[in-house]
């Protein structure tokens, strides 16, 4: 089998259905608009993000991002990978009521769990979200910069690139 490495994963949208329907039992939500036959369904952009937010939103705590990384990194080393580079949102985590650093070191945690079990090597590119704000950019960078996380490698931009001028950036 060749080996494999996986460099563009937005980690909230790494879960897979089998996982999501765990989570929806947890927290007693449904996941039949999203799921059907173990599979995700939707038809367009706009329902694949309908989908993915719901997915994400099943992720409140440090257990619940430490589950997600290892249970990804652990099925990426089942079909060959043996590096993973995933994006991480401290926007995310304030979503779900966690700090940056609890959600990185948990997210970590998960990842380190996961190379116990199959040697796979797993980093982090902190990432500040276009259409969240200039503000909210600038606050990932810094703790981008500051976290010392031994597993954060690096810092990127997503989100809508129609919002704002390439400058508010800098």
């Amino acid at each position: 089998m060749p080996l494999k490495a996986e460099l563009h994963c937005h980690i909230e949208g790494a879960a897979s259905p089998d996982l999501v329907i765990r989570q929806a039992e947890k927290y007693g939500a449904d996941p039949s608009p999203f799921i059907q036959n173990g599979s995700f369904i939707w038809h367009d952009f706009t329902s694949f993000l309908a989908a993915y937010d719901f997915s994400a939103d099943l992720f409140r705590n440090e257990d619940d991002y430490a589950l997600l990384a290892e249970h990804y990194l652990t099925s990426l080393a089942r079909d060959g990978a043996i590096y993973s580079e995933v994006f991480t949102s401290p926007d995310h985590a304030k979503r779900a009521g966690l700090s940056p650093q609890a959600y990185t070191d948990a997210l970590g945690e998960g990842m380190l769990r996961a190379k116990a079990k199959t040697a796979i090597e797993g980093r982090m590119i902190v990432t500040g979200v276009r259409h969240v704000g200039v503000e909210a950019i600038e606050q990932a960078a810094r703790f981008a910069a500051r976290c010392g996380h031994p597993l954060v490698t690096g810092f990127g931009v997503a989100g809508d690139e129609r919002m704002g001028d390439f400058e508010d950036y800098v």
